[in-house]
């Protein structure tokens, strides 16, 4: 064969190969986010909707969860696998009675292997702090009526309070690169209530206003009655004033006074640590279901990773908006936002606080009394 034309085939061997060679990796490529999806798929199960990454990472994302499903069968190798994965699972469920009872059974057979499991505590109950938009006071329970309707901040979903699960929707769309939104991820209370500044904003202007819609009597007639709740809500006021005050003080005194807030950060932190470690160790490798748990390893270091900047934007959030709100002068805000996560912020800090929490509470109390009688005269 000439050499000419034995280049002409090996150019055409390497070119033919470097395009087999692209077509394969594209493949490998589709099946692994085919896998990946089918990870992240929820399902409904007999008492909830729930994927494999949520069993997974219920489990306490481990190496040991990863053994103990592979041995129950409950990692796909391959994306056509998961009907059949998702039909076990119900099986077993239904075995259980509920899916807690599952996923303890499970947690009991890793207890085999590693007893200290559980050392982190619940995953799903970890508290946050609250930043509410209004100072809101619970309804008064009443037959006679409902009260008005009031604007309350915009609810993002996630239960009061706590930072647990979130919807699948947002799960599958966070990825590393994306950034927190602090003001769309600051829980706020989802229980009914009346904005009290709101419901007393009605002044003088307001009443002559009345002139003019017809309705002067009526209008003068509701702002004398609520006399007695302005008098209530000043007291409420100032009351929340001085907790600020103390609050504010006892900041400025410790230089480290915040740190303890930022402690559920630290911990999802670590965890995000603790997981990347284990997948640079990868003692899964030689597994038939290798690529399912990559995969699940690596979604739970993003969700990780994602708890943990919530975490610290949550945390920033709730002190700025005590700042910010004292620097516009409504330090009985501040006040509020102070009362609201008072657990946080003196737990472990002596009882300067209890005598004024002690006065706040007697006075909401007094003002939903004071409240029910004006729902009553159908003044509110």
């Amino acid at each position: 064969m000439e050499p000419v034309t034995l280049i002409i085939l090996m150019f055409f061997v390497l070119v033919g190969g470097g395009t087999t060679g692209q077509a394969i990796k594209r493949r490998r490529k589709r099946q692994k986010e085919e896998l990946r999806e089918v990870l992240l798929k929820k399902f409904p199960a007999p008492d909830r909707y729930v994927s494999i990454f949520d069993i997974f990472w219920d489990l306490g994302v481990s190496d040991f969860a990863l053994v103990i499903m592979g041995h129950q069968d409950l990692l796909p190798r391959e994306p056509s696998d998961i009907d059949m994965i998702f039909q076990r699972i119900e099986d077993r469920i239904e075995a259980h009675g509920s899916y807690e009872a599952f996923v303890s059974d499970v947690l009991d057979a890793i207890q085999e292997f590693y007893q200290d499991h559980k050392s982190a505590g619940a995953r799903r109950a970890l508290p946050t702090l609250d930043v509410p938009a209004v100072k809101m006071l619970p309804l008064p329970e009443s037959s006679t009526g409902a009260m008005p309707a009031v604007t309350t901040a915009q609810d993002d979903g996630l239960p009061d309070g706590y930072l647990l699960d979130m919807d699948f929707e947002q799960r599958t769309s966070i990825r590393e690169n994306r950034t927190v939104s602090s003001s769309a991820l600051i829980p706020v209370s989802s229980s009914q209530g009346v904005d009290i500044d709101e419901l007393l904003s009605a002044g003088p202007l307001n009443i002559l206003r009345g002139l003019l819609a017809g309705n002067f009597t009526q209008r003068l007639s509701q702002w004398v009655q609520m006399r007695q709740l302005r008098q209530l809500r000043a007291e409420l006021d100032s009351k929340l004033v001085a907790l600020f005050r103390l609050f504010d003080a006892m900041s400025k005194r410790d230089p480290d006074f915040f740190v303890p807030l930022y402690d559920l950060t630290r911990r999802w932190e670590r965890e995000s640590m603790r997981i990347e470690r284990l997948e640079k160790e990868r003692p899964w490798r030689e597994r038939p279901f290798a690529q399912a748990a990559d995969l699940l390893m690596e979604e739970a270091r993003i969700f990780a990773r994602y708890l943990a900047r919530h975490a610290k934007a949550n945390t920033d959030e709730a002190i700025g908006a005590i700042g910010r709100a004292a620097v516009r002068g409504d330090e009985a805000m501040a006040g509020y936002l102070v009362y609201a996560n008072r657990y946080a912020f003196f737990a472990g800090r002596g009882d300067q606080h209890a005598s004024l929490i002690s006065e706040i509470e007697y006075t909401a109390s007094r003002i939903q009394t004071e409240l029910r009688n004006l729902q009553q005269q159908d003044v509110v």
